[in-house]
């Protein structure tokens, strides 16, 4: 018995009931995986819009952190109370980024485990092939060096493993929000330490792994067009307790620091004609 049997069956029988069914619609199983993991990936889009949201934010906070983790460096209470008071203030959620993959790292490791170990039921196409033939087998491994798949479809699990890393490093660069360059180069070259294991999974699982890295990154995207980053920040109260807000980069009207900070803003006298004596 697999160890994550007990832990995931009550995930892993839904989702191998629902990959049976749309390969019931017409669809082979190659593109079965494809369009299941895009299901489960529209199914909790808005708890991973919500984790998008509030990186976003935690991002367009991190400089006014910087500041005030620097002036209470000394003093771990009050830095952590001023810091809740400061997320409090922007209506932002640090937690809100992490708590979503609580829900979804056990979907992923269930539908992960679901490809890994899927045969065909009885009465169903065995046609386990890809893109006219291009990949023979989706059940075999990458490295499969035996008699027992086409040399063709072999040679095409590795330019899958060359996409997979591709699309891998282009979703860490392009949705990577952390400001510590040393964190992401070991997210970007993550996926070259992890090859070695990747060249034993089957190149179903590959699918399923290349379909969520191009989803996440069109919905990542998505989710920063439709965005406003733009937005008032409100600092952390001075030594007199007052709370300046710095207003959006777009410099809207109304949006003036100066207005909820308790300082009006300076008015230009309009200019004097100067008339010509007659």
């Amino acid at each position: 018995m697999n160890l994550h049997a007990g832990i995931l069956s009550p995930i892993e029988a839904p989702l191998e009931d629902l990959l049976v069914w749309i390969h019931s619609s017409g669809l082979t199983w190659a593109w079965s995986i494809i369009a299941l993991t895009a299901l489960v990936r529209i199914v909790i889009f808005p708890l991973t819009a919500k984790q998008t949201r509030s990186s976003l934010a935690m991002q367009r906070l991190q400089p006014y952190l910087k500041q005030l983790q620097a002036r209470h460096k000394d003093d771990r209470a009050e830095l952590n109370q001023k810091m809740m008071e400061f997320y409090r203030d922007n209506k932002v959620n640090p937690l809100a980024s992490c708590l979503p993959l609580l829900v979804q790292i056990p979907v992923f490791l269930a539908l992960f485990f679901v490809l890994k170990d899927f045969e065909a039921p009885a009465g169903t196409s065995q046609d386990f092939s890809w893109l006219w033939s291009f990949v023979e087998d989706i059940r075999q491994n990458i490295n499969n060096g035996n008699d027992d798949f086409p040399k063709y479809s072999y040679g095409a699990g590795w330019i899958l493993l060359v996409v997979y890393i591709a699309s891998q490093m282009l979703s860490t660069v392009t949705m990577m929000t952390s400001p510590n360059p040393q964190q992401k180069w070991i997210f970007l070259l993550m996926p070259l330490f992890f090859a070695p294991f990747i060249l034993q999974f089957p190149i179903g699982v590959m699918l399923y792994w290349i379909t969520t890295n191009l989803w996440s990154l069109g919905q990542y995207l998505l989710i920063v067009r439709f965005t406003n980053m733009d937005r008032e920040v409100v600092l952390p109260e001075d030594s007199k307790g007052r709370k300046k807000v710095v207003a959006p980069k777009t410099g809207k009207p109304g949006a003036s620091s100066a207005g909820r900070s308790g300082t009006a803003p300076k008015q230009h006298a309009p200019a004097r004609r100067n008339k010509r004596r007659r």
